[in-house]
């Protein structure tokens, strides 16, 4: 055997073993579900669709002219950095028709495009990364139409628009509206994150497909829900146990221990930090196993 063959063989035993063991103990839960709220940290102060107060302006995705999406209450918020020139001109919110959202992978990293409708062959277009939004809207609402966006800027909010959600395999898109075809929806569901992980962290013959939870979930939690073969309704999460890819950290948690514990969201991943021992794998509380 070569030394590479056994670097990947005594991988995947330590992987197996941590897996199988990721369920023990007591844990007692020692701070709150931080839910949508990401762990960079911006805060939303909602009344319905509208934004009463966030430090948004005061963050360091403001001072580095980074704009931030938030959802609410069935409306999609736009937060522009202040800057001259403006991050968006007055030419391009006057112009939009409506705006197409559209959820896809960008180089294997969850993200979005948001694109302002003006029916001209080059339209406004935002890619970011899933961790400038505080809430995901699920896969699943893909081809829902109506949905409210409105734009804020130096704590005011100064357009009021529509928007549509797509969802694709991968970004950018930039296709004018239309709902995507059979085989889009396809490669859109085959490449969800959770499946991307899964198929990652080889951890394909544990889940079983098809189960749902008895109980509705934040988004970002949704997405990365999965029944395990000997654990149950899960999360899968990352556990911060230091450098290396993801995958390597991934692993189902009861979805009770992820809510008891809390959860923050980093790069579109859920990570749950939870004890960890070497020999016994993820500690949890037995009680928090649901079948």
């Amino acid at each position: 055997m070569s030394r590479k063959d056994d670097r990947k063989k005594r991988k995947k035993l330590e992987r197996d073993r941590r897996l199988q063991a990721y369920k023990r103990l007591a844990r007692q839960p020692n701070s709150p579900s931080r839910g949508g709220v990401p762990i960079e940290g911006i805060m939303m102060v909602n009344n319905g669709r509208l934004i009463e107060s966030t430090n948004y302006w005061s963050s360091i995705y403001a001072k580095n002219g980074k704009v931030y999406f938030s959802v609410n209450a069935g409306c999609i918020r736009l937060l522009l950095p202040d800057m001259t020139p403006p991050f968006i001109g007055d030419d391009v919110l006057d112009g939009t028709q409506y705006v197409i959202v559209t959820r896809g992978m960008i180089h294997g990293v969850d993200g979005y495009e948001v694109l302002f409708e003006d029916g001209s062959d080059s339209p406004f277009v935002i890619h970011t990364l899933v961790n400038q939004w505080d809430r995901l809207i699920p896969v699943a609402e893909s081809g829902r139409t109506g949905i409210g966006f409105d734009v804020y800027q130096n704590g005011q909010r100064i357009r009021e628009m529509t928007a549509r959600f797509r969802a694709v395999a991968s970004l950018p898109y930039l296709k004018p509206w239309g709902h995507p075809s059979t085989h889009e929806q396809e490669n859109a569901t085959r490449t969800t994150p959770l499946n991307e992980l899964v198929r990652k962290a080889n951890l394909a013959s544990m889940v079983v497909e098809g189960k749902k939870y008895h109980s509705p979930l934040p988004a970002e939690l949704e997405q990365f829900y999965c029944y395990v073969k000997d654990g149950g309704h899960c999360i899968l999460v990352i556990l911060p146990l230091g450098d290396g890819p993801v995958e390597d950290h991934a692993v189902p948690l009861p979805v009770k221990t992820v809510l008891k514990t809390g959860y923050s969201v980093k790069n579109g991943y859920v990570y749950c930090d939870v004890p960890y021992d070497r020999n016994l794998g993820v500690v949890c509380d037995k009680e928090d196993d649901e079948f």
